[in-house]
């Protein structure tokens, strides 16, 4: 079946899909860089002409190619983002974790590079957020993201996206972005408290034992304590990484509700 020729004569209704879906390109599981792009862009096109083929695409009733319609087009692409966005708080938050942790540790001066992102990571930091990425894929996240994009339809039609409530949006990314700090300092809370109870302990014996050269034991002993402690957690971290996943998808609803 030829499907070229519908295709251009609707071409501005497509343009409009793939400017929703363009955010799946930028959530971690498909923006490393061991994805090619060709890959992301392939599927990304795949996943919109399915959608033109569905009907989703018919929502749209305006004219095309004048000034609403690049309006609404950049809406789509702000709402597509704008998904991909609350997916990135989520493992920001969980990376900060181990960034608090790293500092606490000593490992605060030791970087790694991350082949996923290209970029250096705290070795904590790297560690957790691949465990993130792990359960995300575990439970299906990946999945239930781009349903999460395909219900956005019923609640948004094709360029329903409104100028108004790009304001409220603003508002709610703000609590989100302030909610990183909040997730990395719960998550790094229990093994942080023992690192500093360790710290008090190797105070008062630095003041009996003068002799003792603190600094040399107080490095091995709280990389020990950690990596015991942070051996022991990981189960619960699991538990709390699906958690806040399932949370995250609550989330990426609230946004389409907010620019519903």
């Amino acid at each position: 079946m030829d499907i070229s020729a519908p295709l251009l004569e609707d071409i501005g209704r497509f343009f409009l899909l793939i400017a929703r879906f363009a955010g799946i390109g930028f959530i971690p599981v498909f923006s490393t860089r061991n994805v090619p792009v060709q890959w992301r862009v392939a599927f990304i096109l795949t996943l919109t002409l399915l959608s033109w083929q569905s009907g989703l695409a018919g929502g749209y009733a305006g004219a095309v190619f004048n000034l609403a319609y690049y309006g609404s087009l950049f809406l789509e692409l702000v709402l597509g983002l704008s998904l991909a966005l609350v997916v990135h708080f989520i493992f920001a938050g969980i990376q900060l974790s181990g960034q608090y942790l790293d500092t606490q540790m000593g490992f605060g001066i030791t970087n790694v590079l991350d082949p996923m992102m290209g970029t250096a990571m705290p070795l904590l930091g790297n560690f957790q957020y691949i465990l993130c990425m792990f359960v995300f894929l575990e439970i299906d996240g990946h999945i239930q993201l781009l349903e999460a994009m395909r219900a956005s339809y019923e609640f948004i039609p094709l360029g329903g996206v409104d100028w108004i409530q790009i304001e409220t949006l603003t508002r709610y990314f703000s609590d989100l972005f302030g909610g990183i700090f909040l997730t990395g300092f719960k998550l790094a809370a229990p093994i942080m408290t023992t690192l500093m109870i360790s710290d008090v302990v190797l105070g008062f014996m630095n003041r009996m034992v003068p002799q003792l050269h603190v600094f040399m034991v107080s490095m091995p002993v709280k990389i020990s304590l950690g990596m015991v402690f942070l051996w022991m957690l990981i189960p619960f971290y699991i538990i709390i990484l699906n958690k806040l996943l399932v949370q995250m998808l609550d989330q990426i609803m609230r946004v389409i509700q907010v620019l519903a």
